[in-house]
């Protein structure tokens, strides 16, 4: 970008620019999922505590003993933690409710009532202090409890640093196909 690009890229709303393709990834051996940092079976991950508290000390107990941490709390780690279970693993309904619990006894941890996402969509935000200085929003689906997006802001970094938008979750038996990007 050449200085007399700037204001058309502003204008534009900043866009990326270098675009995400979508791309299919096709799992061949045993599927883990990383919490906190460990992988865990699908087994492993049903098996998680359904309380709170020991929900907490399981996610604890988690993070490997080389976890880069540096400048984090044990529970700003945990709530990270939360927030990725409830993102992306397959996490049965009482660990995730276990989850929610969780998180809002936790210090840094702020209701924001109803909240839109990118998409429009009308959603229960929770902003959740993961790092000093670095904050997630979860905007979570009330009727479902699944996660619609989360995003990662710093204080002194324009914009966001990393967002996400789910689209669709749930279970199939159908072939996988490559989805059109919002």
């Amino acid at each position: 970008m050449t200085a007399e690009d700037a204001p058309a890229f502003r204008r534009d709303g900043s866009p990326d620019p270098d675009p995400i393709s979508p791309v299919l990834d096709k799992e061949t051996g045993t599927k883990t999922f990383l919490v906190c940092d460990r992988e865990m079976t699908f087994k492993q991950v049903q098996a998680l505590p359904a309380d709170p508290g020991g929900l907490r000390s399981a996610l604890r107990r988690a993070i490997p003993r080389d976890h880069p941490t540096a400048g984090r709390t044990a529970d700003e780690v945990v709530k990270n933690c939360a927030t990725d279970l409830l993102s992306f693993v397959p996490a049965p309904p009482k660990v995730r409710a276990a989850a929610y619990r969780m998180l809002a006894a936790m210090p840094g941890v702020t209701a924001m009532g109803v909240v839109t996402d990118e998409r429009g969509r009308k959603g229960f935000g929770l902003h959740v202090r993961v790092q000093r200085g670095i904050t997630e929003t979860v905007v979570i689906d009330p009727d479902t409890s699944f996660v619609l997006s989360t995003s990662r802001t710093a204080p002194d970094v324009h914009g966001k640093l990393d967002k996400v938008l789910y689209l669709r979750v749930g279970w199939t038996g159908d072939e996988p196909r490559i989805p059109t990007l919002p």
